[in-house]
């Protein structure tokens, strides 16, 4: 549970909506060309493929939800969001992100501003990696409020 202090911050809560098929649309290709990793072992990674019922399966354009791999894989996705947000809004806006895997919580001065002013860089951002929001419809409740993670 996560307890926010002030009453006049906000907080954008996905609400168990979160990046829609996260690990099922990955760009590889913008992985590939922006993760700095050793190259081979990423390829080797991202096709790596799955066993379930003892049949293997093999990866084509996502990555294996639960693998060893895949929260590593998500937060090198959003890595440079929180950074984006701070270049563009600046320390007088309070933006904070925290984030694990797909899933992330922003929190900002208003309601207004995280659905009119961060949302839309949310989604570019997210966009240029091939992912996009589950719902669109961002969840915001007020700092004071009891958020579940």
């Amino acid at each position: 549970m996560l307890y926010l202090a002030r009453k006049t911050r906000f907080a954008s809560v996905d609400n168990g909506r979160d990046i829609k098929g996260c690990f099922d649309n990955i760009d590889h290709n913008w992985l590939r060309t922006n993760v700095p990793t050793d190259k081979r072992i990423l390829q080797k990674w991202l096709k790596a493929g799955f066993i379930h019922r003892q049949l293997f399966s093999p990866t084509v354009a996502e990555t294996p939800q639960g693998g060893i791999i895949s929260p590593t894989v998500a937060n090198w996705a959003l890595d440079g969001l929180e950074h984006e947000l701070k270049e563009l809004f600046h320390s007088r806006h309070l933006v904070h992100m925290v984030r694990y895997a797909d899933d992330f919580v922003i929190t900002g001065r208003s309601k207004e501003f995280l659905e009119q002013d961060v949302l839309p860089i949310v989604e570019a951002f997210l966009g240029a990696r091939g992912l996009e929001l589950r719902n669109s419809q961002k969840w915001c409740l007020r700092a004071s409020s009891r958020v579940l993670l």
